[in-house]
Parts: C-alpha cells; sequence; structure tokens
C-alpha cells in the first residue's frame, strides 16, 4: 500500500500538469493489519481520480460485479 505522503505528492503533480489519476482499489475494504490510508478519490478536491473499486473481493468471488467514480466528462 502506498503511503500517504507518496499519495499526496502524485496529487500534487497531477494537479500540477493537469492529468487523472486512477485508482484501482478492488481491496479497499480488506485490511489485516496497520492503519487505513485514504485514497486518492477521499482527498480529490479537483475532481481528477477515476476510482475503480470491486464487490467481487469483499461480498462474494461469483458476484463479478465492479464500479468506477469518476468525472462525469471523462466517464
Amino acid at each position: 500500500t502506498m503511503p500517504l505522503g507518496h499519495r499526496e505528492e502524485i496529487y500534487a503533480i497531477a494537479s500540477k500538469y493537469d492529468l487523472f489519476i486512477y485508482e484501482d482499489d478492488p481491496y479497499g475494504e480488506i485490511r489485516f493489519a496497520g492503519e487505513y490510508i485514504p485514497t486518492f478519490k477521499s482527498f480529490d478536491t479537483e475532481n481528477r481520480v477515476l476510482y475503480a473499486g470491486s464487490y467481487s473481493k469483499t461480498l462474494s468471488a461469483g458476484l463479478r460485479v465492479g464500479f468506477l467514480f469518476g468525472p462525469s466528462k471523462v466517464i
């Protein structure tokens, strides 16, 4: 898992160069040890993060349902 400081640095670079960040987080709700580290999407104040998640990993492996959040102009 990427440390919060690195995430903030990457977000600042994306902001400076007007880039999007694609965050694939299928295991985001599963944590066995350590503290929770916020996602890019959780501090996205400029609507530049595409966040993909999945219910397959947390609810049922056979479910095969995912989702994508992000700016409507991109999706």
